[in-house]
């Protein structure tokens, strides 16, 4: 498979999640999903996600799965709390966001960029964490941009990795 099909193959599910955190609670009566407190890597939920429809019940187990859903960190739609908190919602948007412009255009950055990069995304959002945990502090503009830019970092580090094993490449970032 070609480094594009690849990258395709990443976005399209990519995609389709990311757009079932949005579009699932506009599937489900105003209100229908509140108060959610959960425990990462835990299904808390699966009495409320039973009674879905499928895609929101899918977009819910998974977020029940890999988020806290605490209800003060979620973004409500519809009335409803969204499946994923601000945080996780803007690592999803960034690393799609960056899995589609890395479609169209080509970024080249060498090996010890791409760690720099992450390390450094990572670094301001265990710090905006620790902060807003030690204050007592909720600020979801910098749960989002921490997200953001750490989900474009996530995206930038795996298409490095496609790229070191192209074809020709010989194993070698610039």
């Amino acid at each position: 498979m070609s480094p594009r099909g690849v990258r395709l193959v990443i976005v399209v599910p990519i995609a389709l999640i990311t757009s079932s955190f949005f579009l699932s609670p506009f599937l489900l009566p105003y209100g229908a999903v509140t108060g959610l407190d959960g425990v990462p890597l835990i299904t808390d939920y699966r009495h409320i996600w039973s009674d879905m429809g499928i895609v929101p019940s899918l977009s819910y187990r998974l977020g029940d799965i890999l988020c806290h859903q605490e209800a003060g960190r979620s973004m409500v739609i519809n009335g409803s709390q969204m499946p994923i908190c601000v945080r996780d919602t803007f690592i999803a948007l960034g690393f799609l966001m960056c899995a589609i412009v890395l479609l169209v255009h080509r970024v080249d950055l060498r090996k010890r960029d791409v760690l720099a990069i992450l390390a450094i995304t990572a670094v301001l959002m265990f710090t905006d964490h620790t902060i807003q945990m030690v204050l007592g502090l909720n600020v979801p503009v910098t749960r989002a941009i921490t997200g953001m830019l750490f989900g474009i970092a996530c995206y930038v580090t795996l298409d490095a990795w496609i790229r070191y094993h192209e074809p020709g490449s010989e194993g070698q970032l610039y």
